[in-house]
Parts: structure tokens; sequence; C-alpha cells
């Protein structure tokens, strides 16, 4: 359940996100540093998940990490100052380190997947906004001028609460579908056909348990539970077969019939 109401256009959001920085990230000495050093090449931006939680009113439930993005610094230059707090390297070409009690997933610009990819061409900070596999999570904050800029639509389909792919090459599928199902999982929901489509092929593939499974490790605290996916998954099931090219609605939860481990829907 959101904590706030939804944000409805750019100009709320962009207060939230403003109140969440000074409470909970200009308060941290490395951080403070790492935007310091940024504005000596270019823009600092906070990017998808957090902003869209803040959008959802969801932010004190929001645990995942801090997606940041760095234009014109170079990446030699991020490793030296990421070197002493202890950072590793991600799989997809960023860098992963813990400020405080916040976890950060920092990239350069062009290191960014669907830009190092050659997916999308990457220029202007707006470019950013095509690299997300949700449309939802097509918004940023810039930490330096305080701007926030979304995709056009943004602000009507979290108002009709249609999520959709925004862009649909991604280099973690079923990670896509796993917060996909941690998005239904707070309610009233609809999936975009092709995004509907998507997750019913990853729930046959991956199954039940292993949905299950990973989102408990992800999160450190269970939200997805069997009974939940193997009702989304019978759901679907039946959505592809009678009205795949429509919307999914998952409105009203009601709990699937025992499945028993390693269980895979059809």
């Amino acid at each position: 359940m959101s904590s706030e109401e939804l944000a409805h256009d750019a100009a709320a959001l962009r207060k939230r996100v403003a109140r969440f920085m000074d409470k909970e990230l200009t308060v941290l000495p490395a951080f403070v540093d790492l935007r310091s050093m940024a504005s000596s090449y270019g823009p600092m931006t906070i990017f998808g998940g957090l902003i869209r939680d803040i959008a959802l009113g969801n932010s004190r439930d929001f645990s995942s990490d801090v997606d940041v993005v760095l234009k014109g610094m170079p990446t030699d230059v991020l490793d030296r100052w990421l070197t002493p707090h202890g950072a590793h390297r991600n799989s997809f070409g960023g860098f992963r380190v813990a400020l405080g009690r916040w976890v950060f997933d920092l990239w350069t610009f062009e290191s960014t997947w669907a830009f190092a990819k050659g997916l999308i061409q990457g220029n202007g900070l707006a470019d950013l906004l095509r690299t997300t596999f949700f449309n939802w999570d097509a918004v940023l904050f810039d930490v330096g001028t305080g701007e926030l800029m979304a995709r056009p639509s943004y602000f009507a389909e979290l108002e009709s609460r249609l999520l959709s792919i925004n862009l649909r090459p991604t280099p973690n599928e079923f990670g896509a579908a796993v917060r996909a199902l941690r998005l239904m999982s707070e309610g009233g929901v609809s999936l975009a056909p092709e995004l509907a489509a998507f997750l019913h092929l990853q729930i046959v593939e991956h199954g039940i348990e292993e949905f299950v499974a990973a989102d408990a490790k992800r999160s450190g605290r269970r939200r997805l539970t069997t009974s939940f996916v193997g009702s989304v998954a019978i759901a679907l099931g039946a959505h592809q077969v009678t009205s795949a090219s429509t919307p999914f609605s998952f409105f009203d939860f009601q709990p699937a019939l025992p499945l028993g481990a390693g269980t895979r829907s059809a």
C-alpha cells in the first residue's frame, strides 16, 4: 500500500525527490563528495526505480538499489574514486557500492547498457528515458539542477496503473519479470499485452518457486509467495488463451490452490 498519494505531475514529484534527498542522501558525506566531484564533469542523475517508488508514494518501503548515472565522467575516474569505498563492478558495466544504509549502482552515461550495446543513441540526458525496460522507470532527477525529466505519457500511465515495456531488449529478463511481479503484488496494476505475454513466458520458463526464491534473496524480505505467483500464473495462462491482445488486470487477488515446489505453470 502507498504511504502517500500518487504524484500527479512533475512539480509534485520533484518536490518529493528533493525532500527524500535532503533526508536520506545529502546526509551521506560520500554521496556529497561524489556529487561535488561529478559536477566537474557533467550532470549526476538519480534514475529509475527510486524515483518511480517516490512517484507511487512508496518511498518508505523502498529497499532496492539507487541507480545513479554520471554524464561526462570517465570510467577510470569513477573507478578510482570508488576504490576506497569497496565498490565492485556489476554484471552490466556499472559499479555497486554501499554508502551509508543505501546501496548504489553507478554508471557512466556511455556505459549505460542500451547505449553501450548500440540499441539507443545516447546524446543528452533525455535519451536515458528510452533505455528502461519498464515505462514506469523512465524518469530521472538531475541532482545538480533539481530538474526532473520523464517520458511524455509518464504520469498518465502511473495514474492508469498501466505497466508496459519501454525498451524490450534487456540484459536480465528474469530480473525484469521478478520486478513486474513485485509491482503487481502492491495491487491495482494492469500489464500491457506485450508485458503480459513476456511475464507469462518467464513464469513458464523458470517456474513459480524460482521467482519466490529470487525475490526473497534480492529484497531481504519475502514479498512474493507461492500462492500469489501461482495465482498470477494461472490467470495469465487463461488470459493468453482468451484475451492476449488486451491488458491483463489482476486487481482482485484470490489465492491459488497449493502448488508444490518446482511447479511450473502452463
